[in-house]
């Protein structure tokens, strides 16, 4: 905030908001298209402040998506868990009530069969856990960044004589055309 303040020549340090807003001024990022690519363009008077402000975007981005991505698998782990013990508490139930009555049960298959099948839940269960555990130690989806901006050698800024050359023709084909149009309806 007090580095910018005096950049912008500001009287006092800048307000968080207000360093973000310039910041943001700054910035652009952007989606490869058809990848799962982005891009990062800081513009500053500055090379090397243009490439540390880049690859501070990337390196935040990249430790946002992860804790954001830890944090999804930390939940379905806990969730499975829970699911895991109650289906565990289940089954140990249904066996003591097998157990205790034995043949006193008068739906002992049906029992037999919820048995069968919180077991396969559990089974199951087992499976997603282990997933989600793996996951957890070796994730997948790993924001990598791949190229570290570098200070640029010269500025680039957008093609003054292109542009007006550009702007030039543009406006010379509209009055062609409009000159066109005219004089071929004053001929019918």
């Amino acid at each position: 905030n007090a580095i910018w303040a005096k950049k912008f020549k500001s009287d006092r340090d800048l307000r968080t908001e207000e360093t973000y807003a310039i910041l943001k001024s700054h910035l652009d990022v952007r989606q490869l298209r058809d990848t799962s690519l982005i891009a990062i363009s800081v513009q500053s008077e500055d090379p090397q402040e243009a490439a540390n402000i880049a690859n501070a975007v990337a390196e935040e981005y990249r430790r946002n998506r992860m804790a954001s991505r830890e944090e999804i698998v930390l939940n379905r782990l806990a969730t499975y868990t829970n699911e895991f013990f109650r289906l565990e508490q289940k089954i140990h139930d249904l066996e003591d009530k097998l157990k205790r009555s034995g043949s006193e049960v008068s739906n002992t298959n049906e029992v037999q069969q919820e048995l069968e099948k919180l077991k396969t839940d559990r089974e199951k269960l087992q499976y997603k856990i282990i997933q989600e555990r793996v996951e957890k130690t070796m994730p997948s989806g790993v924001v990598e960044i791949i190229d570290r901006a570098e200070p640029a050698l010269k500025p680039i800024y957008p093609n003054k004589y292109k542009m007006g050359a550009s702007f030039f023709l543009g406006t010379a084909s509209v009055i062609l055309g409009v000159v066109l149009l005219r004089s071929g309806k004053s001929s019918s």
